[in-house]
């Protein structure tokens, strides 16, 4: 007779599958702070949560009041803080997004205004500005993936407190133990396959090896209700190319998901395995590239007109709309944004921008002496380096070019050195053109240094692969660089890429447990990409 499973205890939700929450301290929020307002507090302690793996920090208002917040590194008790507007981009400010310039690290990012924070709040994480447009901003995560976020979203500048954490090992069994217990997790766990038959549907046997199908029905009983629960397939996904394209087109407005002038496009289903295979590379591209460029425009305007955002349950009416104003004049309409391009032809600054000044157009203005020296608030634009911003190995125009950098890409480091260099001094639209094809894998990219084992392709070319992931992140790269020549008043079509590097980032130190208590190193390199593109005189 078999017994209670442990997936049934944990539905159940006892005592030892149940998250200590009277040991939580609080929920680390924003400051409380009127729009428009910039308000000041100072570090009275910095303590510990069971909650997180992160430490927090005390803090106390001019006006008596004290919070708690998410502790930042480089954090000592008595510096001063401040959240608002009017905040220097010093680390441990809380600023709107839409003023922090692009590259700087920030933290526990606000899905919605004065949502508090919802995005970026572990040990040692950080996420990095990329560029920003007409309504919206784009944040590099700290996955890697691209997000777009609302202007009056605000954030913290700096990485959280706690980076190191991952990196010492638990050496015993004992402290894993306590450490899963504080987060409501059982340890150790043991395979099911590992379990006797009394123990589990998929134990026993002369091997470990489920010995029945792991598809089970969704009214199967508690006690058989393991495995896959009303699986709709199972196995490894194929069609690789497809999935692909179907991912790119999510992020690139500019692509059709059918043409409308294709005649096989109303007689056959795009689901057709046939079809799909002889119309691949034709399902997705644009008609013509003024189309692309059209549909793309289109796009991009109709998603700034309709953008609505939600009011958040905990803000009055009253205070709602006064937030409405204030988003709407950091970022102007599509209207005043057309006239201002007719009044500056060459370069074009709207009345309210987002963007705070860069180094080199900072005046030099002294600043004050301070009664205690505290080298986290004297900050300095000449001092962005202490907090991990990465510098342009190259000088430019800003006059006639546009510049963008992705920074801690999950990609082949291999792969996008040849891909920078196989597309450096081309028009971008020529790039563009190049990298669509290797991504659908109907050109390959040749490779000139790291070609061992790689075969001849097709084309004026020896060796070649299709690195179709590392084309990608090109592509987004050169498309961000695109963005941010258009916010100057230049035109994209008339551009060159004038410079595109590829360097490698910081190893993230990982660890692959073994047998008898053993482990093996398991790292990760990620690459930093810098790209810049220049006028065609």
């Amino acid at each position: 007779m078999g017994k209670r499973i442990i997936q049934q205890r944990r539905g159940k939700g006892t005592s030892t599958f149940r998250a200590p929450s009277h040991k939580f301290k609080a929920n680390l929020i924003h400051p409380a702070a009127g729009i428009g307002e910039t308000l000041r507090a100072t570090i009275i302690d910095i303590e510990h949560d069971t909650a997180r793996s992160a430490p927090i920090i005390r803090v106390r208002f001019e006006d008596g009041r004290s919070q708690l917040l998410l502790a930042c590194e480089g954090m000592c008790v008595g510096q001063e803080i401040a959240c608002g507007p009017d905040a220097e981009v010093t680390a441990g400010n809380i600023l709107p997004i839409g003023q922090i310039p692009e590259g700087i690290q920030i933290c526990n990012i606000e899905a919605r205004p004065f949502d508090g924070g919802k995005f970026i709040r572990a040990s040692g994480t950080y996420a990095t500005i990329v560029a920003h447009e007409e309504g919206r901003t784009s944040v590099q995560m700290s996955s890697g993936a691209l997000k777009w976020f609302n202007p009056a979203c605000r954030a913290v500048i700096g990485i959280v407190a706690g980076g190191g954490r991952v990196e010492k090992p638990f050496l015993k069994a004992g402290k894993k133990y306590y450490k899963m217990k504080s987060r409501a997790t059982r340890f150790p766990r043991v395979r099911c396959v590992a379990m006797n038959p009394r123990d589990h549907p998929f134990g026993g046997g002369n091997r470990q090896h489920p010995c029945r199908s792991t598809t089970v029905s969704r009214n199967a009983p508690p006690g058989a209700k393991v495995g896959h629960i009303a699986a709709r397939r199972t196995g490894k996904k194929r069609w690789r190319r497809w999935m692909i394209w179907s991912k790119i087109t999510q992020t690139h407005p500019g692509y059709r998901s059918v043409r409308e002038s294709s005649p096989t496009a109303e007689k056959r289903s795009p689901s057709s395995r046939l079809w799909r295979s002889r119309n691949l590379q034709s399902f997705f591209l644009p008609e013509t590239e003024e189309q692309s460029k059209e549909d793309s425009r289109t796009f991009r305007r109709k998603s700034l007109m309709t953008w609505e955002p939600e009011k958040p349950s905990g803000l009055t009416a009253e205070r709602w709309s006064s937030f409405r104003k204030w988003s709407e004049r950091l970022s102007p309409s599509m209207t005043e944004r057309n006239s201002s391009m007719s009044r500056c032809s060459r370069k074009w600054l709207p009345t309210a921008s987002v963007n705070s000044p860069r180094p080199e157009e900072e005046s030099t203005t002294e600043t004050p002496v301070s009664v205690r020296p505290d080298p986290v608030n004297s900050f300095r634009w000449s001092e962005v380096k202490t907090m991990g911003r990465l510098n342009y190995s190259v000088p430019s125009d800003k006059d006639t070019s546009a510049r963008a950098m992705a920074s801690e890409l999950h990609i082949s480091f291999k792969k996008t050195r040849e891909i920078c260099h196989y597309i450096q001094g081309m028009k971008v639209s020529h790039a563009k053109k190049i990298l669509d094809d290797v991504v659908i894998m109907k050109q390959a990219v040749p490779f000139k240094r790291h070609h061992d084992g790689c075969g001849h392709r097709k084309g004026p070319m020896a060796n070649g692969r299709y690195p179709v992931n590392a084309a990608i992140e090109v592509l987004k790269l050169i498309e961000n660089a695109e963005s941010n020549a258009e916010y100057k008043g230049l035109e994209p079509e008339r551009m060159r890429i004038t410079t595109i590097h590829a360097n490698r980032g910081r190893v993230i130190r990982g660890m692959f447990p073994r047998a008898r208590g053993r482990a093996s190193p398991k790292n990760t390199t990620t690459v930093n990409i810098e790209l810049i593109i220049s006028e065609v005189q």
